[in-house]
């Protein structure tokens, strides 16, 4: 009955005795005995299993009154308190889902032995007002009291400030991305800890304190087998697939390596490069690069969890988005044995949850209905006061009165464009052709429109100006991430354009539009539709459109188009961007409407929209 356990036994000291002499010999042992392999994990693993894996540990939304089973007490006679069951279970399960996405097992659970111990921490962080693995005793807490707190406190992840533990996991503990703690990113790693099996949590929240929210988490638990895990490094972001929902441009990156595999002793000379496959750009980091701010690069072999760990983070990365790919490589490592070598991995973004297309504001009528399209699948939709507008299960909004109203969608945890607002008018006073209705509501479903359809006569002519502002609200549509801010302070090109007017500055910079001669602009100046054809072929171009041959269209007014707007006419006619007036007529020097140019632009958009 106990020959396994001899057996394994005598396995542990053979391989203590041979692993600094051979690296391929330390491999070879660890994929014989463990059980779990974090390679193949993050490696194999596709998409849809990591929203599996999501949608068992989805965060849950808990208000200060529902936390606890009992309240603490937070002044003499002090007392701990218990949390409700689904908050701990919340709590771990995003401990368990952060150590899934690094690819450890998920298994941790719950150590009820700890409980008062760490919520009398909790507690103690509260009466202080601060965060300290090092507490004072308060003068009028009793010394047992004290003591269960102090335990908790040199032997916990500490957070300060945050409501939900779950959120405290993810954008405390596992973002580390804040003064010292980037240079150990200990919090992390302690969550990452192979051997970690166990753990319990602490809340207290008193509003009086400086913080409100102070939280705990027992992180020295080392009961997992040591042979259970086999791993070469444990990454964050992993390798293979890894959601944006959990990082952001401040967090450091980390690369934790087993240290029966890898020297601690020859560390000065690391360093890691980051390609970024979107872009082909690439950067540099190493020691020299200690800006907390900015490029950041540093090796620690403390003993938080593993004690070898390489962190790095580019300043200017920007924000993670779907489909990013990036090829880390860290040079000048050492094998325990003294062979000079290095490690690659790629990690793949994706986006976990459902964000609307674009986060502009949406307009309704009271008793109108509005769809926001959103990228992937949509578990929930929420108003922020179903009163004035509702939103059912699939995001059809429905406007009740006037008023704002933010319509989110998923939002478990923080993301981009996972919130919309809807002004919601009482009556139209706006003017609109029959034939635009259905393609202006659309328009401003997607996000397309900066104003309010429903203020103004849509069939009156529209201006270059206010050409130019459509154009980048359809731009902003398509590409949230587009930042024309960077074109404010840009001196104008033009006589007549004001400096501040970034849209105008920025779309002369791409070649979408030109002046009227002489330095001038004419903002005010009502657009012709061979003028308007023109420039839609200019923002198809720089949309990347390629262009097609195009006989001359069939109008008969044709020879009234001039010479320098034949092609771009053609063009948009042979794309269906732009037709005639009729069947036969182009009108070329007829004005252009504002509801003809969103309708065109709405043609735009769904060319290049996903």
């Amino acid at each position: 009955m106990n020959w396994p356990i001899a057996i394994k036994k005598a396995t542990k000291l053979a391989t203590a005795v041979i692993v600094s002499a051979s690296l391929l010999a330390s491999l070879s042992y660890t994929t014989f005995a463990a059980t779990h392999r974090v390679h193949e994990q993050v490696n194999t693993r596709t998409e849809q299993d990591i929203y599996k894996k999501w949608q068992q540990y989805l965060p849950q939304a808990f208000n200060s009154d529902q936390l606890f089973e009992v309240e603490p007490k937070y002044s003499a006679p002090y007392s701990a308190g218990q949390l409700k069951e689904q908050v701990l279970q919340d709590a771990v399960n995003a401990t368990n889902f952060a150590r899934y996405l690094a690819g450890l097992p998920d298994d941790v659970t719950l150590d009820y032995s700890l409980a008062e111990q760490q919520q009398a921490g909790a507690v103690l962080m509260a009466e202080l007002g601060t965060i300290t693995h090092y507490p004072t005793k308060p003068s009028d807490m009793a010394d047992d009291f004290f003591e269960l707190g102090r335990t908790s406190a040199s032997s916990s992840n500490l957070s300060a400030g945050r409501s939900s533990l779950y959120n405290t996991v993810f954008y405390g503990y596992m973002a580390d991305n804040s003064g010292s703690n980037l240079y150990s990113v200990g919090h992390r790693r302690w969550i990452l800890n192979p051997d970690m099996k166990k753990t319990m949590f602490g809340l207290a929240y008193d509003p009086s304190s400086r913080y409100r929210f102070y939280s705990t988490m027992y992180a020295f638990d080392r009961e997992r087998d040591e042979d259970e895990v086999d791993y070469q490094y444990i990454a964050w972001p992993s390798a293979g697939l890894f959601p944006t929902d959990v990082l952001t441009a401040a967090d450091p990156w980390s690369v934790s390596l087993n240290t029966s595999m890898y020297s601690t002793n020859q560390t000065d000379d690391i360093y890691v490069t980051i390609h970024r496959a979107r872009d082909n750009k690439t950067w540099t980091l190493n020691a020299s690069n200690q800006d907390e701010q900015g490029d950041f690069f540093q090796v620690n072999t403390g003993g938080y969890g593993i004690n070898f760990a390489i962190i790095f983070r580019p300043k200017d990365i920007g924000a993670y988005t779907d489909g990013d790919a990036f090829e880390v490589t860290i040079q000048n490592l050492y094998t325990v044995s003294g062979e000079k070598t290095s490690l690659s991995y790629t990690t793949e973004m994706f986006s976990l949850q459902s964000s609307f297309k674009n986060n502009a504001t949406r307009y309704a009528l009271s008793g109108q209905q509005l769809k926001l399209p959103v990228h992937g699948n949509a578990t929930r939709f929420t108003s922020s006061d179903p009163s004035i507008a509702s939103v059912d299960r699939s995001g059809v909004v429905t406007a009740h009165k006037p008023g704002y109203v933010y319509i989110t969608v998923d939002n478990y945890l923080p993301a981009a464009n996972s919130m919309v607002t809807v002004n919601v008018n009482d009556s139209a006073y706006s003017k609109t052709s029959g034939w635009a209705s259905s393609s202006i509501i659309q328009a401003n479903e997607h996000g397309i429109l900066n104003n309010s359809p429903y203020y103004q006569d849509l069939t009156t002519p529209v201006t270059q100006e206010e050409f130019v502002h459509y154009v980048v609200g359809m731009l902003k549509a398509l590409n949230p991430q587009l930042n024309i801010d960077d074109y404010y302070d840009v001196k104008s090109p033009f006589t007549d354009v004001r400096s501040t007017d970034s849209g105008i500055i920025w779309a002369y910079e791409q070649g979408i539009i030109n002046g009227t001669g002489q330095g001038k602009f004419s903002p005010d100046n009502v657009i012709t539709r061979e003028q308007a054809a023109t420039l839609l072929l200019n923002v198809y171009k720089y949309l990347g459109g390629e262009l097609q041959p195009a006989a001359q269209a069939a109008f008969a007014d044709q020879g009234k188009i001039a010479s320098w707007a034949i092609s771009s006419v053609n063009q948009a006619a042979k794309l269906s961007i732009m037709g005639g007036v009729s069947d036969t007529l182009f009108d070329p020097k007829g004005k252009y409407s504002h509801e003809q140019t969103i309708v065109t632009l709405l043609r735009l958009y769904q060319k290049f929209a996903e």
